[in-house]
């Protein structure tokens, strides 16, 4: 029931909303070009997700979504920047990685 986005994008959580359909959004974006090659280094999205939190800018207290895109990590150089990132913040015993089904107020379990 709670949307945080500018035009275009609420008008259509609105409408998959009154359609059926739970949207989720994120907190983070791990940004690309040329369709594939992320922008950020790992250094980066990691200090980035620590900013957010920081601030406070999550939609749920002490939920973070990272959104990166698979297909910025089919070169093995790229995907080892991705599993970096994740053993990197896997080391602070507070972040736990899950999967959208256990984010608050999904529907399905």
């Amino acid at each position: 029931g709670r949307i945080r986005t500018p035009g275009l994008p609420k008008e259509l959580c609105n409408v998959m909303d009154s359609s059926g359909y739970k949207v989720a959004g994120w907190d983070v974006e791990w940004h690309f070009k040329n369709y594939s090659i992320p922008v950020e280094s790992v250094e980066k999205m990691i200090s980035e997700v620590a900013r957010v939190e920081k601030n406070k800018e999550l939609f749920n207290r002490n939920h973070i979504v990272i959104l990166a895109h698979d297909r910025m990590f089919e070169k093995q150089q790229y995907a080892d920047s991705l599993q970096k990132s994740i053993t990197t913040l896997k080391q602070d015993p507070k972040n736990v990685f899950e999967t959208i089904d256990h984010y608050p107020g999904m529907p399905f379990k």
